[in-house]
């Protein structure tokens, strides 16, 4: 399984319906083959 980077802007696009970006973070959330990594 790959690990993939996601950033402020992955997580903003996906709790904010009104962001241009949500329905790609939306859509990429629904079909993860991979893990997430974030940082502090």
């Amino acid at each position: 399984m790959s690990i993939v980077f996601a950033d402020t802007f992955y997580y903003l696009a996906l709790l904010n319906p009104m962001d241009e970006a949500h329905r790609r973070a939306v859509e990429l959330t629904q079909t993860l083959t991979f893990e997430i990594l974030t940082t502090d």
